[in-house]
């Protein structure tokens, strides 16, 4: 596909002119200094279900306040504004997308586990570096950032199709196939991002997490991303109780692997430092997504 028609066809979309109301709402409450409390909780209160979603949430087993949490206000008091922002993002983002007709070669459960536990790891990745003060930022940027694959699967099912044929029957990598046909994942997640007037934080991430088809040096939150993206799938794939743990299991992971650590080496130590937490991290993303599930 040409670059012009790829334009054409993202411009002709008009189903998601916008971001759905609430989740604009909580952007614009996180992206100030400080999280409005009183605000966050009209926010929630003005949508029923995900009302209800934060409330079961906040009363899990988890968070270790089952059946003391009747209100969002006392849900801020107990887990605090950054938890609670993060879960109603959660849940507004999975309503958002959990109707949508999709491909067959699209695992949606798949999507959301590694969409949920990147942006869990992301979180992390952040406070290990010393900027706890941007985790509304983290956690967004690790749920969104493969945003583009569902569009694709979504609104470009004949291109995100021919994109797992050729993946499959070649033997290479997703990023590779996309680049062959034209139309990468980064690229239309990036269109997502612009259209919803989102933050430039969440654009640098989304375009900048495979660093090898990013066009430049990744800035901070597409390293994080880049990261986190790398360990969810290794965590997920093999399993937290896999004794070794190694990233470079193909030629394309091994590549990116050694792309990141040429430009970070810092990068090392935040991954193993990370896998030390893997269970207590993945745990807390499935926990999170099997009670949007409503299991």
């Amino acid at each position: 596909m040409k670059q012009c028609e790829f334009l054409l066809k993202v411009a002709q979309i008009e189903l998601l002119p916008s971001p759905p109301l609430l989740i604009e709402r909580l952007i614009k409450n996180s992206v100030s200094e400080d999280i409005n409390l009183k605000e966050l909780e009209d926010i929630i209160l003005s949508d029923p279900a995900i009302t209800a979603q934060v409330l079961k949430v906040a009363n899990s087993a988890y968070f270790g306040f089952s059946g003391q949490v009747a209100t969002i206000k006392k849900a801020i008091l107990l887990l605090g504004a950054c938890e609670v922002w993060n879960i109603a993002f959660s849940a507004a983002l999975h309503q958002q997308f959990s109707q949508l007709s999709i491909s067959p070669y699209f695992n949606i459960i798949d999507f959301w586990h590694h969409s949920f536990t990147t942006g869990i790891v992301s979180e992390h990745i952040s406070n290990l570096l010393g900027n706890s003060s941007q985790r509304q930022d983290s956690i967004t940027i690790g749920l969104l950032h493969d945003i583009g694959k569902l569009i694709m699967a979504t609104y470009f099912q004949e291109e995100f199709d021919k994109v797992i044929r050729l993946s499959s029957s070649s033997g290479i990598s997703i990023i590779e196939a996309e680049t062959e046909i034209g139309l990468l994942h980064t690229e239309v997640g990036k269109w997502l991002v612009r259209r919803w007037k989102l933050p430039q934080t969440i654009e640098e991430a989304v375009v900048h997490h495979h660093i090898l088809v990013s066009e430049c040096k990744p800035p901070q939150n597409g390293i994080i991303v880049c990261i986190a993206n790398m360990l969810s799938k290794e965590f997920l794939q093999k399993g937290v109780d896999a004794m070794s743990l190694n990233i470079q299991d193909s030629p394309i992971q091994e590549k990116e692997y050694n792309m990141l650590l040429s430009i970070c080496p810092w990068a090392e130590d935040i991954l193993n430092r990370a896998r030390e937490k893997a269970a207590h991290l993945v745990d807390k993303a499935k926990g999170m997504l099997s009670f949007l599930h409503g299991e």
